[in-house]
This record gives C-alpha cells, structure tokens and sequence, in this order.
C-alpha cells in the first residue's frame, strides 16, 4: 500500500481472510501500529470480548503500569515518547493500537475540544468543534 502495509500473522484464523495487522506510515515515520488480537461474529457474546480485552489491558498493565486513562472502558497509555498505546474493543475486534507522538497529539487536542472519538471529519456539521 502506498501508505501503510498490512499483515497476516495467522494469529486471527477467525478473521476471515483479512488482515490481521495494519502499519501505517506518514512522511516516512510509522505513524500507528493496529494489531487485531481477536475478532468476533455476532454470534459470540459481548462477554467473551470484554473478557479479551480485560485480558489484553492486564498483560500491557503489566509492561506499562497502570493506565493513564480510559474512554469508553478502553484503557490507554501516555508514553515517555509523547506516544500513546490503546487497548480497545471496537465492534466485533479487541484492537493494540500503538500511535506516533504527532498522532496522539492530534487526539489529545480533539478530547481537549470535546470532539467525539466515533466524529468522521466533513460528514456533519462541525461548527461546534471549529
């Protein structure tokens, strides 16, 4: 891909045939890093995913220390790096997501404005963020 590449580490045999890891890249640095550490179908219960994710944010707790905070029971990390490292459940896949410093500032600055998280830029009316 012209900015990013992705990756089938045969960790997901459940993800049907997709991805299971996406480097992206920005002017020539990684800009984040998305490990998918499972991936569920509608039949699995919501309990099985927050239980992965629990699992997940326990063994990162265990390199990092306790997290910095949490949005939506998604824990995060603020690194030394200005970086910053997610563990989130998004619909049907509990996702490692590891951002640049550039990219966790840019979040950093949209929670600081009370922008939403789930906000698809030039989709509605962003006169309230602007």
């Amino acid at each position: 891909m012209s900015n990013g590449a992705q990756y089938y580490s045969g960790l997901l045999d459940a993800a049907g045939g997709t991805s299971d890891v996406l480097v992206a890249y920005s002017e020539g640095d990684v800009a984040e890093v998305d490990v998918r550490l499972c991936k569920f179908s509608k039949q699995h219960g919501r309990k099985n995913m927050l239980a992965v994710r629990k699992q997940m944010t326990a063994c990162v707790k265990s390199v990092l220390g306790e997290p910095s905070g949490k949005q939506d029971g998604n824990a995060y990390w603020e690194l030394g790096t200005r970086g910053r490292v997610w563990v989130k459940l998004l619909q049907f896949t509990v996702l490692l997501n590891v951002l640049h410093p550039r990219y966790a500032d840019i979040e950093r600055t949209e929670e600081r404005l009370g922008i939403p998280n789930d906000r698809i830029p030039g989709t509605g009316d962003e006169s309230n963020y602007l």
